[in-house]
């Protein structure tokens, strides 16, 4: 009975042999879940795009809302897009948060706006469409479009219809966003575009025909390419030129100077790996003239407007929210703060996965990103220091020259062979077991014969 321990660890170490020598043998390449990743494949890209967002900020602090968000991207062979009527931000944040008096928040956040999702992991990844809603109710301009596949591919579109603010003061028309990633001819691709039919404040400035376009490649080509496009511009009745949208945009600026509206022009510009065409920014900026104005207005009626918030307070103190925005909104356009509406801004990337060698560093994976010299006519091309240059030739064509070393390939990819160094290994780790055991067995026995 007393060798009984010592046959079974014989036995435990002939299996552990045996099977540690199987899997030498037999086994040809790495084990993967699902669809295995390749070459071509493994990798990530990524668009979004953003129709407008108006923002007025006071003491550094904003309450900007964005309109028209796609988002669409892809990691391997998962895809996911998804688009945003509305982000209400940190209104909506606030709005969410639990009442002053310990009760129900004053917009709940399953009733404000919801994005609508697409993941190729769904059972039901294809377009879907919805209009936006808050609060259950129906905002017939803005409809969402979402879809995702395995392929992978994913692609997200939100329009929204003509609207207009503050009594008709600014009006914008014929917004749409689109973001798509996905594998196109050999190549990881992410592309991403803003359309603004127009925009505009009465008697001030008109804009037509605005376009943002950003498109990200890697793999069997390796670019980045950045578009801006302006169809027409109108200052104080003026028609000026947009054949060099830069210059068109400067001279706005120079009209636009005594009323307080400055353009902050966009450029482009690579940062970590991502391709940004920024968005043209229309800002309300100190007047005199104007601040002047609006100073001894709100000084007049500073009493009543106190004892206006003062009421409010007193019927429901969770109104300090809105009295907050309100003087943020007022602030903004009164000296106190800053406004301004973005319009448009993409931003791209595609890239192989960052793969490591945990013994020899972090492989490199780019280097200097350079533009070369495009042209196009009526849109504007940016190079390698991030200012625009428009050049009055055909169509909008921009390259960014990614000369991006390659990772190396996927250990899942790589092609191996059966046996060799695994088998010898193996093996010898068989024959130890066996001689430990064997050693073991021989002085239990003879500890037993000498007692």
């Amino acid at each position: 009975m007393g060798t009984l321990p010592f046959k079974r660890t014989a036995v435990a170490a002939c299996g552990i042999g045996v099977a540690t020598l199987v899997g030498a043998l037999t086994s040809a390449a790495p084990a993967t879940a699902g669809e295995p990743a390749t070459n071509q494949t493994a990798g990530t890209a990524s668009a979004t795009a953003t129709s407008y967002k108006v923002n007025p900020t006071t003491a550094s602090l904003s309450i900007g809302v964005s309109f028209g968000i796609s988002l669409a991207g892809y990691t391997n062979q998962v895809a996911q897009a998804e688009s945003r009527g509305i982000d209400l931000g940190i209104i909506g944040t606030t709005l969410s948060a639990q009442g002053c008096d310990g009760g129900d928040p004053t917009l709940a956040a399953s009733k404000q706006p919801q994005p609508l999702h697409s993941d190729s992991r769904d059972s039901k990844p294809g377009v879907q469409s919805q209009p936006e809603t808050i609060d259950g109710q129906t905002i017939p301009v803005i409809t969402k479009q979402t879809e995702a596949n395995g392929s992978p591919y994913a692609e997200s579109n939100t329009s929204t219809a003509p609207v207009a603010g503050t009594g008709g003061l600014v009006t914008i028309t014929g917004a749409h966003s689109r973001a798509v990633s996905g594998l196109k001819d050999g190549s990881r691709d992410a592309l991403a575009t803003v359309d603004l039919g127009s925009f505009g404040i009465p008697g001030v400035l008109e804009l037509s025909g605005l376009h943002w376009s950003a498109e990200s490649k890697s793999g069997a080509v390796d670019s980045n390419t950045g578009t801006f496009g302006i169809g027409a511009l109108k200052v104080l009745g003026k028609a000026l030129p947009v054949g060099d949208p830069i210059k068109a945009l400067e001279n706005a600026n120079g009209l636009l100077a005594p009323l307080g509206v400055q353009f902050i022009i966009p450029t482009s510009h690579v940062s970590a790996g991502i391709l940004f065409v920024d968005p043209l920014m229309v800002r309300i900026v100190p007047s005199t003239t104007r601040d002047s104005i609006t100073g001894g207005i709100l000084s007049a009626i500073q009493p009543a407007r106190e004892s206006l918030y003062d009421a409010l307070l007193k019927e429901d103190c969770g109104n300090a929210t809105y009295i907050t925005v309100s003087d943020i909104a007022i602030g903004s356009i009164t000296g106190a703060g800053s406004f301004s509406i973005e319009l448009g801004g993409v931003n791209t990337t595609a890239q192989p996965l960052k793969t490591t060698n945990f013994l020899g560093g972090v492989p490199s994976l780019g280097s200097n990103d350079t533009f070369d010299s495009g042209s196009l006519g009526g849109f504007t091309t940016f190079d390698s220091n991030n200012t625009l240059s428009a050049l009055p030739t055909t169509p909008p064509s921009q390259v960014l020259n990614d000369s991006r070393g390659r990772g190396p390939s996927l250990a899942a990819t790589e092609k191996g062979s059966r046996g060799g160094k695994m088998a010898l290994v193996g093996l010898l780790g068989l024959v130890g077991l066996l001689l430990f055991a064997e050693r073991d067995r021989r002085m239990m026995r003879h500890a037993q014969r000498i007692s």
